[in-house]
């Protein structure tokens, strides 16, 4: 064995009994300790995750209990820090045809919270919209994308970040056969300290395989022999 080398003896995926699995139980030359295991036989719906990291000499350096709920409408996903004193949680529940969640970290340790996210998500007849809000710093997150038949899809995304201004980006691919797909994007941006949008960057873009051997693919943002890129001032 030389010095950067280390050598890893254990077990993995080893069920002593119905419910409870040992996914992971290495030691290894430098005296590091890892273990891995699940609980999932609780409740329906309910499982527990526990990660250990230790030594041998019984130093534990890491314990993380994850605790994951789902039901057909509600989702909580917990992680809690057993040493740092640290918990992070994201729940998400059905209304109709909409899900709203929240996620967020607490410090026990100082007593306060950060990336505390609130969001939705709605899907319907083809059509996807999410759309989150940062309340740390008031950025908001916005996506949309709908199929209008099995050939044709558009996608928007929509950003505001609260010190930096403004991005969105439409698209849509278009298939044309088979064999060729038409793909075209455009971004709009604007920083508050450059005074707003300055350009409209658009890329158009053909993939298409002539043969099983032979294929052309201008990928977005490209200007290969099939694609084209070029802005518009403002």
């Amino acid at each position: 064995m030389t010095g950067d080398q280390a050598h890893t003896i254990g077990i993995s995926k080893y069920s002593p009994f119905d419910g409870f699995t040992i996914k992971k139980l290495e030691t290894k030359d430098f005296g590091k300790v890892v273990a891995e295991a699940s609980l999932d036989n609780v409740m329906d719906g309910l499982k527990f995750n526990f990660n250990l990291e230790g030594t041998s000499g019984g130093d534990i350096k890491k314990t993380d209990i994850k605790i994951d709920y789902s039901t057909a409408d509600f989702i909580s996903n917990t992680k809690i820090g057993a040493l740092n004193k640290k918990i992070s949680e994201s729940i998400a529940f059905k209304y109709e045809d909409l899900w709203l969640g929240a996620s967020g970290n607490f410090d026990l340790n100082s007593s306060e919270a950060s990336g505390l996210e609130v969001g939705l998500f709605h899907t319907a007849n083809g059509n996807n919209l999410s759309c989150s809000l940062s309340l740390d710093d008031l950025n908001v997150h916005t996506t949309y994308q709908r199929a209008f038949d099995s050939d044709t899809d558009i996608a928007g995304e929509f950003d505001y970040k609260n010190n930096d201004g403004i991005s969105a980006t439409v698209g849509f691919n278009r298939k044309l056969d088979a064999r060729t797909t038409l793909s075209a994007k455009t971004t709009l941006s604007g920083s508050n300290a450059e005074g707003g949008i300055r350009s409209v960057p658009v890329n158009v873009a053909l993939s298409t395989k002539l043969s099983d051997g032979v294929s052309f693919d201008a990928g977005l943002g490209s200007c290969g022999k099939l694609g084209c890129r070029f802005s518009i001032d403002i």
